[in-house]
């Protein structure tokens, strides 16, 4: 449990420094397409004005998408067996539960620098909140 613990606090902060890299890239390839516009007989505010609906048209793609995936996703889990998935799930969560507080009990050192560790990249980072907020909530 404790080698998985340290294995997703290293993906998180993967996922966290990639998610900053991406927020760059986003923005000089948004400047880029706004001087590439502004160097053509364009005005500025009309090349803003397209950079600006361009980066928007892509947010709703992409929210499309993840939406379809999501619903096809559901249906698919709907038509499995409800009581047995529960119960399944119901058990695992029971183990892995018990499981943790028997490692947190046995190296109350390391459970505490961990869970301060995934406190603060959860504190740091609103797009890991609102994982963890999902996660909790499904």
């Amino acid at each position: 449990m404790e080698r998985l613990l340290s294995r997703m606090v290293i993906a998180i902060a993967a996922c966290v420094a990639a998610l900053i890299f991406v927020a760059m890239a986003v923005g000089f390839l948004g400047g880029a397409l706004y001087l590439w516009l502004v160097s053509m007989p364009l005005a500025p505010p009309l090349a803003a004005f397209l950079v600006g609906a361009a980066g928007l048209a892509v947010a709703v793609l992409i929210l499309i998408t993840a939406k379809m995936i999501s619903a096809r996703r559901r249906g698919d889990r709907v038509a499995s067996a409800r009581t047995s998935a529960t119960d399944v799930a119901g058990d695992l969560g029971q183990l892995i539960a018990q499981e943790a507080v028997s490692l947190a009990n046995a190296h109350p050192y390391r459970a505490f620098v961990v869970s301060l560790i995934a406190g603060f990249a959860a504190g740091a980072s609103p797009e890991l909140r609102q994982i963890f907020k999902g996660l909790l909530k499904e």
